[in-house]
């Protein structure tokens, strides 16, 4: 089993705190940290870019519209342009949604232009679809890119049993992060970092930032506890 690389997920209204936020999160063992430039305004963005430029070389930027679960209320067209601003900073990833990419294909060719690899994420609040439309979905994101970020909501443990078995019929060239949202599927969120092709797993330094997301600290006990019952068993 492959050691639990976690992504902090880093959301701060103020550019201080944000700042702040990020040192700690690195303080705790956080691998990689996912900033939510949505949480900002658009007024101070440029002022939160530089208060996590020393940290960018081990971030994912993300721009959250309202219907994706973010904070980002203005135009579509305000967001692509944030989107491009804040690219142009280079950081390790940035995270695009599989519909923003369909509708607005330019910024996806803007991302690449610049070297800078798409973590491609659809999220399913309400639901976990068929095994059939997880599929699907997951073949036409990974037509785009070989990092994507599948994520639905968990009503029942059937839904989080579903949602992981699709790292038993993807590609292994696929770099995936699978998992449920809600308190059903807070433990999918540890069981995907075991899986041979899940580059990273994410968690919260305190407070969620989405709903069953785990603190840092909690994903490295149960993480801790399956391995050395893993071991028991096996010895």
């Amino acid at each position: 089993m492959q050691t639990m690389k976690i992504c902090v997920s880093i959301a701060e209204i103020d550019s201080k705190e944000l700042r702040k936020s990020a040192a700690r999160a690195f303080d705790r063992g956080a691998s990689f940290l996912e900033i939510r430039f949505d949480y900002i305004s658009t007024n101070r963005l440029a002022e939160a870019l530089v208060a996590v430029r020393p940290f960018r070389a081990r971030c994912i930027y993300t721009l959250r519209k309202t219907n994706q679960g973010g904070k980002f209320d203005g135009s579509e067209i305000q967001r692509l342009s944030c989107l491009k601003e804040i690219a142009s900073q280079r950081p390790m990833m940035i995270d695009v949604e599989y519909e923003t990419l369909q509708e607005s294909p330019e910024i996806g060719s803007f991302i690449k232009s610049l070297n800078i690899p798409i973590l491609l994420s659809w999220h399913d609040f309400r639901t976990t679809p068929s095994s059939k439309e997880l599929s699907v979905m997951l073949g036409s994101m990974s037509s785009y890119t070989n990092n994507n970020k599948l994520i639905t909501m968990a009503n029942s443990i059937e839904d989080t049993l579903r949602v992981l078995k699709l790292y038993e019929t993807v590609d292994k060239s696929v770099n995936l992060v699978a998992f449920c949202m809600g308190e059903i599927g807070s433990i999918s969120r540890v069981l995907c970092a075991l899986q041979s092709n899940c580059p990273f797993t994410y968690a919260s330094v305190d407070r969620p930032v989405a709903p069953g997301q785990l603190t840092i600290e909690q994903m490295k006990k149960l993480h801790s506890m399956i391995i050395s019952g893993s071991s028991h068993a096996g010895g």
